[in-house]
């Protein structure tokens, strides 16, 4: 057993005690005890109670902390202590952060801390989320101490990236500065989230809703556009592109579609649960075009279980292409159109089979969409049928397009009005 002393120390006893040796202890009351291994090494620890357990917080070698800074330092942490706080644990959580490559202590060490331990393996594109640290968030936040940041730095940091003309990337920006502040708080190295209550309204992050729909002139533009760009833009993006819009289909299904799930036979996609924004699967009619555009990308794909395989392989990503293979093909293209995403193939979609006098409810169940109001409630019909005709008539369109030009394409939708008149008739009989 090592002896052990209890009563105020003086320089003069310290130097006795670390000149016998140890192991030995002498504590100067309160739970600040001077320490001394057997080999000599002397340290001062701080002993407390925290929820009625014992436990100890080293504070540091004898040489570094004469007596009086040792005092100084023990009353700090019992005053820390008397607030609640683990200093103990509060030290292993500081050494945990410190490890991040970046400044130890700042918003970009917490941020990648965060992102490390709980985000990069469960992403499928993890490079997609970080990328708005690395280009939008961290150059303005980066560098702060984590508990210096309130809540106006937030919105300043919000502000530029949509003065910069991002304001969707601001809103997901937002999302992590909150999610990295709430680890942040839950590590214990910041008492509270500055980011909690900010709305995108408090920081000026105004996503507006899209209405934007292609019209048959620039479908057709952006068609032609990418035939005559084939050899650069790529045969397999262009199938792609052809098919988001023939179907409506959401880029991220069509991206993750396997072969396992379309019959080209029946013709059928299965659309599965997994990955599905609505949460529920759907049985998609394949008209004959999208059916060949199918067929070629599945010689294209070499034997991939994926549709859309990825072009380069890796072991920490999935095997089909990334959710931006397809924007950054698209922006490589001189297709001279305005204002235009991939997201607005589906409103062209749903835009044009208006026009061809098909039915909202069956041109919304195209879309995947759930049925708005008492119709969404009540009506649990599939509409396959419906949309199997519906979709074939809107291939008409784009094949009149490809082979005889825009005002043959431009004939189907003066039929699309008679036949939306006659089916207007018909639904008008009925109530009487």
């Amino acid at each position: 057993m090592p002896r052990q002393k209890r009563s105020a120390l003086s320089d003069l006893e310290i130097r006795s005690l670390v000149a016998a040796g140890g192991p030995a202890a002498a504590t100067d009351g309160a739970g600040l005890t001077l320490t001394i291994s057997a080999g000599g090494y002397a340290a001062w620890v701080l002993r407390y109670r925290l929820e009625g357990r014992r436990r100890e917080y080293t504070i540091g070698p004898e040489a570094d902390y004469p007596l009086e800074r040792a005092r100084e330092v023990a009353t700090e942490l019992r005053r820390r202590v008397a607030r609640g706080e683990d200093i103990s644990t509060t030290r292993r959580q500081q050494k945990f952060l410190n490890k991040s490559p970046a400044t130890a202590g700042s918003f970009a060490a917490l941020a990648d801390t965060w992102f490390r331990r709980t985000q990069e393996d469960r992403l499928q594109h993890p490079q997609v989320t970080w990328r708005v640290f690395s280009n939008w968030i961290n150059p303005r936040l980066g560098k702060m101490p984590v508990d210096d940041i309130q809540a106006v730095h937030i919105v300043e940091c919000l502000e530029a990236i949509t003065s910069g003309g991002a304001p969707t990337v601001a809103n997901d920006a937002r999302r992590y500065i909150r999610k990295v502040l709430d680890y942040g708080v839950t590590l214990g190295l910041i008492p509270g989230n500055p980011a909690a209550t900010l709305s995108t309204q408090d920081a000026g992050v105004v996503e507006n809703a899209r209405d934007r729909a292609l019209s048959l002139e620039e479908v057709d533009t952006l068609l032609r556009s990418m035939a005559d760009s084939r050899d650069r833009f790529g045969r397999g993006n262009e199938l792609a592109i052809r098919l988001l819009l023939l179907l409506g289909v959401r880029k991220q299904e069509l991206t993750r579609a396997r072969w396992s799930e379309l019959t080209l036979s029946a013709p059928r996609w299965q659309l599965p649960v997994r990955g599905n924004k609505t949460g529920r699967g759907l049985i998609i009619p394949l008209p004959k075009l999208a059916v060949q555009h199918l067929k070629e990308l599945q010689e294209l794909s070499e034997g991939s279980e994926w549709v859309l395989p990825a072009r380069r392989l890796s072991k920490r990503k999935p095997g089909h292409i990334g959710p931006d293979t397809l924007n950054s093909a698209l922006k490589r293209l001189a297709h001279g159109i305005d204002d235009f995403v991939i997201q607005d193939l589906r409103r062209t979609l749903r835009s044009n089979l208006s026009a061809l006098g098909v039915r909202p409810e069956v041109s919304e169940r195209c879309l995947n969409n759930r049925l708005r109001g008492v119709l969404g409630v009540f009506d649990q019909q599939d509409f396959l049928q419906e949309r199997r005709a519906a979709l074939a008539r809107w291939a008409s369109v784009i094949e009149k397009l490809d082979s005889q030009g825009l005002e043959a394409a431009r004939q189907a939708y003066r039929l699309g009005a008679v036949m939306e008149f006659r089916s207007a008739v018909e639904r008008s009989s009925l109530r009487f």
